[in-house]
């Protein structure tokens, strides 16, 4: 049943919810806040009606039954004389309600750590520390209420040993302004839910667009290694040989083909050894070795030759003298 638009009732202290409906005598009625005080404060109640209307105030107790009334337009209400917990202030006029406003007897205080703002991108906790200032029953769910016109997120807080609460805010949510309290509930039901003990202050939180990330791929490995997924590698020239005189020089180039693993080389002298990990399969032109003594060079006939001769020639001048 939809409330009357002449009629109102308000709660001191009470913090906008997101839209709900409650119950009170069978009958179902929206509501988009909660009324706080503390259990044995005292509580104001102010109410409105049309010029000349005639109507009271009435107050409800989580079990439906009537705890106090008034008859307006404001009533002052001593709550140490009432149980903590759920209560519903009506405004009742020609035999119906016309408005009506629920409101908690708190057992607890509640403080609660928000940052202003969170990034979409990382996880943000928030901490919640209930403290006790009046005997209250056993509590039954700590929850974070994160919303705002278009978004209701719930989250159920995780108890520690030390009786503080944890609850992760979600990050699949709009960028935007968002309000953010918690709630307390007991074991006892009422409107289809656990019982209400208790409600924070809300406060704002504004959430950011995660940054951008580099989008770039990472280069090869550090230190500039050789990449070893079946790639091919040209070694840095030690030694070049010479395959056609067959005259060593200073360097030569080495090639290998790596199927896996990586390949070293080193040089003892002239000549060139690649050393290659287990698993690889490596082709290697390789320069000939050569004597180093000056009978041994390649293409040395003539000179023998010509020796022959000078000799020949220096033994028959000797012979004709």
């Amino acid at each position: 049943m939809a409330q009357s638009s002449d009629y109102d009732i308000t709660i001191e202290s009470s913090i906008d919810t997101p839209d709900t409906t409650i119950t009170v005598d069978g009958e179902e009625y929206p509501v988009s806040s909660v009324g706080r005080v503390a259990a044995g404060d005292s509580m104001r109640i102010e109410s409105s009606a049309p010029s000349g209307a005639e109507y009271d105030i009435y107050l409800y107790n989580s079990n439906g039954e009537i705890a106090d009334t008034a008859d307006g337009p404001a009533w002052t209400v001593d709550t140490s004389n009432f149980d903590p917990g759920s209560y519903v202030a009506v405004l009742y006029s020609d035999g119906e309600f016309k408005a009506v406003q629920p409101v908690v007897f708190s057992p607890f205080e509640i403080e609660m750590d928000v940052p202003n703002s969170i990034d979409s991108s990382a996880e943000t906790e928030v901490t919640i520390e209930p403290t006790e200032i009046t005997d209250a029953d056993d509590i039954s769910v700590v929850e974070v209420v994160f919303t705002n016109d278009e978004t209701t997120r719930r989250i159920n807080a995780t108890e520690a040993e030390d009786g503080t609460y944890t609850a992760t805010l979600p990050t699949d949510v709009p960028a935007g302004e968002y309000r953010i309290y918690s709630t307390i509930r007991g074991e006892e039901r009422y409107n289809e839910r656990n019982e209400l003990l208790g409600i924070s202050d809300s406060q704002e939180v504004a959430v950011e667009e995660a940054n951008g990330g580099s989008g770039g791929q990472t280069g090869g490995n550090d230190g500039g290694g050789a990449e070893t997924d079946g790639s091919t590698a040209t070694a840095s020239p030690t030694t070049t040989v010479d395959t056609t005189t067959q005259t060593t020089r200073t360097s030569t180039t080495v090639e290998t083909t790596m199927a896996q693993g990586s390949t070293t080389t080193t040089t003892t002298g002239n000549v060139v050894t690649p050393n290659a990990s287990q698993g690889t399969e490596m082709s290697t032109t390789t320069p000939a070795t050569s004597d180093s003594t000056w009978w041994s060079i390649p293409d040395r006939s003539p000179w023998l030759l010509l020796l022959i001769v000078l000799v020949g020639a220096f033994a028959a001048k000797i012979r004709s003298a």
